[in-house]
This record gives C-alpha cells, structure tokens and sequence, in this order.
C-alpha cells in the first residue's frame, strides 16, 4: 500500500483453489452491484484478466494457473479518498 495526498495504492497476491472463472465472476459481481464498469481481457501469455472503473478509482486482477494447480491472483487498485 502507498499513498499520496489523497490517492491510495493497493496491492495484493494470493493463491486460490477456486476455478479462474470462479475468480473473474466474483470480482465481476461484486463490482457491477456497486455501479463499477468490469472489462475482461486475456493477456499474451493466456492469464485471464479483469479491469474495473468507477469514477477516478480502478482496480485490475490477472488469475494464472500455476504448474501446481492452483490459481494465482495478482490484484492492484488505485484509490481517491477523502472526497
């Protein structure tokens, strides 16, 4: 997480046994019932992202799979606070 004046940047990595579009439908619906716009989008290597908007915030999520199984988010949101 940093900060600065009034924008906020978070970041985070985790692993999941959920299935990736298990991961793109939960982030997609939790966004959309709060107005967020949600964009999906599949990277050059074939990790399945998702980009979300509302107003000056934005959050995006990119779900591989590793050789191991299990699914790896990687999640960085850039926030305004104090509005």
């Amino acid at each position: 997480m940093s900060t600065q004046k009034r924008n906020v940047q978070v970041a985070v990595n985790f692993r999941t046994s959920l299935g990736v579009e298990a991961v793109l439908k939960f982030y997609e619906s939790q966004a959309t019932k709060r107005g967020w716009v949600a964009t999906r989008g599949t990277a050059a290597d074939g990790a399945k992202s998702i980009t979300l908007g509302f107003g000056n915030d934005t959050m995006a999520a990119t779900v591989r799979t590793a050789p191991t199984g299990a699914n790896l988010v990687a999640a960085f949101g850039t926030y305004e606070v104090g509005r």
